[in-house]
């Protein structure tokens, strides 16, 4: 079994969008993380321009280090607390990765840039208008079984890229699908997130998902389950419950 990914506090601001002149209540949040684990800040924004045009990130204190949805990189370099503003899925899902990240708190743009990782990460609301959301889970108890067993079997660490973990994955799908038990790939993705997979392959899953249930055909290989898993899933589904 390896490592899971690591957890880290995570709060945003439900209104959307959020103006960069509301931002207070996730710098001050950003701020008390970083008194409290004694390290610096890192603001992300969209642009460079944010940082020099903007009300409030323009008067940001020169110790805080700035980067932008460019510069970010596949594998951010960011302090242990990070401020993200209007970041989009695909930023979200580089900064969820990030070694070492104690706390990321989000000022959000669209609501569907940022639902699925505010419900994996219980993300929560530094105004108040929203309670936290419970832990995520799957409709289906047959379907979350095979998840356990998926997330058992790869190696985390880097998402679906190996072949092996990818025909894994793939071919529990399609055995899923063709033993009756249907998924969404979004409801896939959000419980993946929250049980130990990063952004990047919690994503993968997902789109693995939508691909098997539109009929994509997949070449992985050589059978990656044997052929009882039904039988050990639905069992593994009925102890569960």
């Amino acid at each position: 079994m390896f490592e899971r990914h690591p957890t880290y506090d995570a709060a945003y601001l439900a209104e959307f969008p959020t103006l960069e002149e509301k931002s207070g209540p996730a710098i001050k949040w950003a701020s008390e993380a970083a008194g409290r684990h004694g390290c610096g800040i890192t603001v992300v924004a969209p642009t460079r321009s944010h940082f020099q045009n903007g009300p409030v990130l323009s008067k940001l204190p020169t110790a805080i280090s700035q980067e932008t949805s460019k510069t970010l990189g596949r594998f951010p370099h960011v302090q242990p607390v990070t401020l993200a503003f209007w970041p989009l899925s695909q930023d979200l899902e580089r900064l969820d990765d990030a070694r070492g990240l104690k706390a990321l708190v989000v000022v959000p743009w669209l609501e569907e840039d940022v639902a699925t990782w505010i419900q994996a990460r219980s993300a929560v609301d530094l105004l108040g208008n929203r309670a936290t959301a419970a832990t995520p889970g799957i409709a289906d108890p047959v379907v979350g079984a095979a998840m356990r067993s998926l997330t058992n079997r790869v190696n985390l660490s880097s998402g679906l890229v190996h072949p092996r973990d990818k025909a894994a994955a793939v071919q529990a799908l399609q055995v899923l699908k063709r033993n009756g038990h249907r998924y969404e790939p979004r409801e896939l993705q959000t419980w993946a997130m929250a049980n130990g997979w990063d952004g990047r392959g919690a994503r993968q899953l997902s789109e693995y998902a939508a691909g098997v249930l539109a009929g994509k055909a997949y070449r992985t290989g050589a059978a990656a389950w044997g052929p009882d898993v039904m039988d050990y899933w639905r069992e593994d589904a009925g102890r569960q419950s």
